[in-house]
């Protein structure tokens, strides 16, 4: 039975959070306890059992792989749920089970969840991918589609939502599309009146004190944003950062290139080490440090496009095996050229 008293220690919650698998269901089964976990700081620690989901700004890329060389590329908020609907209901992947009788030998997540606009992207990089790894995709319609993620929320929905948080950020890490709306229609005050607000202004000392936890000034700035940005907007930060230790800011072509080696996209590298990258593209030798990685886009020459389509009898199978290429050419209106060859 769920407790109904306001008061939870930390064992009652960490019991209590053991019998769900995702924070979801924690919220909408034992809000008191969540609640209180949150409020303590204690979330993390308890729910680190727990599997993520994507929710509705976030999104998983996965691939089904039949034994024949036949695979399935797409994107979801939920892997297990899912998986369960390709097996069991009508949809390309069940189709394909019937039609052969052959089940997938494997399911892979091929990424994290991540923000909607870059699984789109990688959504068709992966498709394109598997076809030049020799799969064969069952995909049928245009990668990138999420579903309908721009739900129309009323004022009623938004306030229902906002009761699951406990702060602004929260509800807008994990509801993107109730907090834009309530934005949209000026509801956010009244609907977060309940929520706690974070004061926004420091004193020198406190901002002093907090600095004194770190060893460098980019390590302040990425574990307490708010503080580093308040100080540097009140230029505080040289004083209060003088006891900080100054990393190089000149690396050789031979460390650029190590640290490159670490990463598989020239994205990557730049989200993961933002100064290196710029330095090297600053001395031009951005590019000869990157060949190894896997470009996310590529641009092909009519010249090429109708090579490719040589290896094929017919457009239809030109399109099917090699839709990454069909797509450039179709886009540029050279179909008709490439037909005639």
């Amino acid at each position: 039975m769920i407790k109904s008293h306001l008061k939870w220690k930390k064992e009652e919650c960490q019991e209590e959070s053991l019998k769900y698998n995702h924070k979801v269901d924690f919220i909408n089964q034992s809000y008191g306890a969540y609640q209180a976990a949150l409020r303590n700081k204690w979330i993390d620690d308890i729910c680190s059992h727990m599997t993520p989901l994507g929710g509705k700004c976030k999104r998983l890329i996965y691939r089904i792989i039949f034994p024949d060389n036949y695979c399935y590329v797409g994107l979801t908020n939920n892997f297990e749920r899912r998986i369960y609907e390709h097996l069991n209901k009508k949809g390309t992947v069940f189709l394909y089970i019937q039609k052969t009788n052959l089940m997938p030998i494997k399911f892979e997540k091929l990424t994290n969840y991540i923000p909607i606009i870059d699984a789109q992207v990688q959504e068709e990089y992966w498709k394109c991918k598997s076809e030049d790894d020799g799969f064969i995709c069952l995909n049928i319609a245009k990668t990138g589609g999420v579903g309908s993620i721009n739900l129309k929320w009323n004022k009623e929905e938004c306030q229902k939502e906002a009761i699951k948080y406990y702060t602004r950020f929260e509800f807008q890490i994990n509801n993107c599309s109730a907090y834009n709306s309530a934005i949209k229609n000026k509801w956010l005050d009244e609907i977060c009146s309940h929520m706690i607000v974070k004061h926004k202004k420091w004193t020198k000392d406190e901002c002093r004190i907090e600095a004194s936890k770190y060893k460098y000034r980019g390590e302040f700035s990425k574990n307490n944003r708010k503080i580093w940005g308040f100080a540097q907007k009140n230029n505080w930060l040289d004083e209060i950062c003088s006891h900080m230790l100054l990393l190089h800011i000149s690396w050789s072509k031979e460390e650029c290139q190590e640290e490159a080696s670490k990463y598989n996209s020239r994205n990557e590298f730049k989200i993961n080490n933002h100064k290196v990258w710029q330095f090297a593209q600053k001395h031009k030798f951005l590019d000869e440090i990157c060949t190894h990685m896997i470009p996310l886009r590529h641009t092909w020459t009519k010249d090429e496009c109708k090579k490719e389509a040589k290896k094929y009898k017919n457009i239809t199978e030109f399109a099917r095996k090699k839709h990454n290429i069909y797509e450039f050419a179709r886009k540029r209106k050279w179909i008709d050229e490439i037909k005639n060859k």
